[in-house]
């Protein structure tokens, strides 16, 4: 016996069905929304070390280096007056801000923003590679300051960073997060650039490489095609894969047969 289908029947369903998806994808949303925004505007109490920034014409020249070999122009652009770091649709648009313009942070907003990945006002900002930079050497850190100081200012008109739906989702859900939270605070800093080539290399690796690589007992990326094996290689094969990543991807790392730029 086959049974009729009332039309008012199924349409009072398919109107429940649809009004219980729609609820559901507005309530996701609104959750995202709160989540998403708690943690972008969540400021952090870090104090800084007082570092002073040197500005003699040795210690300026070596932050125009680390400035390169870190590849801060990679994002905040060839004269580092900002640039687009990343955009996608729907994920939303990162923005590297003008550091020619920055002359009014003050010594200890210049080393959260590298070390902490800080903004002014002590939100945390996205995509700031600091899990890598927070192991910087004192010097190393007055030295790119000072050179950051030293450049001439470059006038800009740039968006503003953003994070369209799934890019609120994924800091919601903890895909990516904020850089404060990607900084390993309790790890020490003990590193030296006076240091033999083994510990320099060291230093060089978790300044310039951690942010992908992962820093030890820091976050590391995801992905295993992120975890470099160096015993798979020899010595000249390694140091070979350095120097044609580097060059592949902009980077200007003076890799030297003794651990590291100098």
């Amino acid at each position: 016996m086959q049974m009729e289908t009332n039309p008012g029947v199924m349409r009072r369903i398919s109107w429940l069905v649809f009004g219980g998806l729609f609820t559901v994808v507005l309530v996701t949303t609104a959750a995202t929304s709160v989540v998403s925004e708690r943690k972008l505007r969540r400021t952090y109490d870090i104090a800084a070390s007082g570092i002073a920034p040197t500005t003699d014409s040795l210690s300026v020249l070596r932050g125009s280096l680390l400035a390169r070999d870190l590849d801060c122009d990679g994002c905040h652009g060839e004269d580092f007056s900002g640039a687009v770091s990343f955009a996608a649709f729907g994920v939303g648009q990162v923005i590297a801000p003008n550091l020619t313009v920055a002359g009014d942070l003050t010594d200890a907003q210049w080393e959260l923003a590298i070390r902490f990945g800080l903004k002014r006002n002590g939100e945390g900002m996205i995509g700031m590679p600091s899990r890598s930079y927070y192991y910087l050497t004192d010097a190393d850190v007055a030295a790119l300051i000072g050179y950051f100081r030293n450049l001439e200012p470059v006038a800009d008109a740039l968006p503003e960073t953003r994070l369209g739906p799934l890019g609120r989702l994924g800091l919601a859900l903890g895909w990516f997060d904020v850089e404060p939270e990607l900084v390993d605070r309790d790890l020490p800093r003990d590193a030296s650039a006076a240091a033999p080539p083994e510990a320099y290399g060291k230093y060089v690796g978790m300044t310039n490489c951690g942010a992908c690589h992962g820093t030890g007992g820091g976050q590391a990326a995801e992905g295993s095609s992120n975890r470099l094996i160096p015993e798979s290689y020899s010595d000249d094969e390694l140091l070979l894969f350095l120097r044609s990543a580097a060059q592949a991807m902009r980077w200007v790392h003076r890799f030297t047969e003794t651990g590291g730029w100098r």
